[in-house]
């Protein structure tokens, strides 16, 4: 016969479990909550910052890509060109490609930062249609940014040749950047 709690309703070891769940649970969090108001305060201020630094940056991205469009209305590459500059600034990149897409066919319209194997590497890939081959394609299709964590491993993945000339390995979609040559293999900046 099973020792019942006062109550009647759940086995008294039932609950002492229950219990000493719940001051492992209190103590794991009693760690989290002891920094002083003033180190929160720091962490605060240190976030805000980087926030709006970042926020900056961006601001003067989209005030410089306006500027170019104001200076010449009729003549889209300088436009192109500025945004794939600007791709690579912001996300500390080494390099970045700006696809258009037309008629259902991506098509070369600015690129910076690449060798010029790299270059001719990238032309030779387009135009193409917007499928599943291509982070580019796989973006547009689902409209939201495709990670791909390692081109060479995955099946669907049509491009491999310009990852290998280019030297990129994870594509995170949309025009792409690697960041340090050092770690261009490991992270990427749509």
């Amino acid at each position: 016969m099973r020792r019942r709690s006062k109550e009647g309703r759940e086995p008294a070891k039932a609950r002492r479990r229950k219990t000493a769940m719940r001051k492992r649970r209190k103590a794991s969090t009693v760690g989290r909550h002891r920094r002083s108001p003033a180190v929160r305060q720091e962490i605060d201020v240190t976030r805000l910052t980087g926030e709006l630094t970042e926020a900056r940056e961006l601001q003067a991205a989209s005030a410089e890509v306006l500027r170019v469009i104001s200076t010449s209305p009729n003549d889209v590459q300088p436009v192109f060109d500025v945004i794939a500059e600007n791709a690579v600034r912001l996300c500390q990149g080494q390099f970045s490609f700006v696809l258009r897409l037309d008629n259902n066919l991506l098509n070369f319209a600015a690129c910076h930062g690449l060798t010029s194997e790299g270059l001719e590497a990238f032309r030779r890939e387009l135009p193409r249609p917007a499928g599943e081959d291509t982070a580019s394609g796989r973006s547009i299709l689902h409209g939201a940014i495709a990670h791909i964590p390692d081109v060479l491993v995955d099946p669907a993945y049509g491009t491999v040749g310009l990852a290998q000339a280019v030297t990129y390995r994870r594509h995170p979609g949309g025009a792409h950047a690697s960041r340090r040559p050092s770690d261009r293999h490991d992270r990427g900046c749509a």
